[in-house]
Order: structure tokens, then sequence, then C-alpha cells
């Protein structure tokens, strides 16, 4: 959290505004969700959104999110959501050095970390931790392979990280062992890794 610290202001009023928007588009969606409409949140263009340069490294794909992880964040998203208001329109109130503002930013940050599961990565950060964007981590243990295994098959990956695992003991007749593959792979902070 230290590395939040060394933002200068206006950059950490870019990311408070940002995060609060998400946590306020999720607090919509649960709503609709819950009043039958279904998702509030705009479902234009193709979800992958932008992150404030100036405050963050990378994209966030918006169209994934894990519903379990939502329900259970909806009364954290709220009291973090009330906390960081004054800070909203008032980049006077925000002071890079105030502890519990970088820790209600930082909580706030981590839950919808958890909604996503992709990471939203600070400038400060980048280096010292994911950059933001997708995280594809997948383990695949069998003990015979018969037929084709793919780890991850996707259209495109426009950034983030991505670790695949398949252990077999025995690849047999007609088996074959894909760990990653894509039509195309590309975009700020992607990396990746197989075995």
């Amino acid at each position: 959290m230290e590395l939040l610290a060394t933002l200068g202001t206006t950059a950490l009023t870019e990311g408070i505004r940002f995060l609060f928007d998400q946590a306020r588009a999720l607090l919509d969606r649960r709503r609709g969700d819950q009043e039958g409409g279904g998702a509030a949140t705009d479902e234009s263009g193709d979800g992958v959104v932008q992150l404030p340069p100036a405050a963050f490294a990378g994209t966030l794909d918006t169209r994934r999110l894990d519903e379990e992880a939502l329900t259970e964040s909806v009364a954290a998203l709220r009291q973090l959501r009330t906390a960081l208001f004054p800070f909203i329109d008032d980049e006077d109130s925000v002071q890079p050095g105030d502890v519990e503002l970088l820790q209600r930013v930082d909580q706030l940050r981590r839950l919808l970390e958890a909604v996503y599961g992709q990471r939203i990565t600070f400038v400060t950060e980048a280096g010292e931790r994911p950059a933001s964007g997708t995280v594809i981590d997948t383990r695949i243990d069998i003990k015979e392979i018969n037929a084709e295994v793919i780890g991850v098959s996707v259209g495109r990956v426009s950034g983030g990280r991505f670790t695949t695992r398949i252990h077999g003991e025995n690849v047999g007749p007609g088996g074959r062992v894909v760990g990653f593959q894509a039509d195309s792979v590309g975009g700020p902070g992607e990396d990746g890794d197989t075995e």
C-alpha cells in the first residue's frame, strides 16, 4: 500500500472516481438483477474499459464478473462508496499520505478485483504488481490423455496475465495437449506461461 502513497493528488483523485463509479455500476447491476430487470449496467461496446491512464496501467474487462463474489461484496461496496463520497468532487480533500483514505481505496480496489477476477493496478505499482487486466489461471490434472486437452482457448487476449498448467501421467493414442491457444495476443501488460 506504500506505493499508493506515491501517487500524486490528481492521479489518486482519478483513481478514487474510477473505483467509485465501478462500485456504483456493480450495485446498480445487482439492484437490477434483484428487481428482475437484468443488468442495469451499460453493455454497449466491447466491455473493455480503458482505465484512467494517470491513475492505472492497463484495461478492465467489465463483462466478466463473479456473481457470487458480487453478492458477498454488496454491503462492503456500499460502505466504501459512502466513505469515499466526500473525495469525489473535492480534490483538495485528497491527500496522498492519508493512510485511512489509502486503506479504503485499496479495500475497494480489492473488492472490485475479486468481483471482476482481474487486477486493477495503479501506475505507481507497475513492476511490483501484475498489470491491470484479466488473470487466467488454468490447472488441469489428468491421469490418462486420450483426446485433445486445451488449457485455454480464446479468440483474443488484449492484456492481463495467463498461466496454464497441464499434468498428465500418460498421453495415449489420439491424445493431444495444448496449453494455450488464441487467434491473437497483444496489448498492455500481457504475459503468460505454460507448462
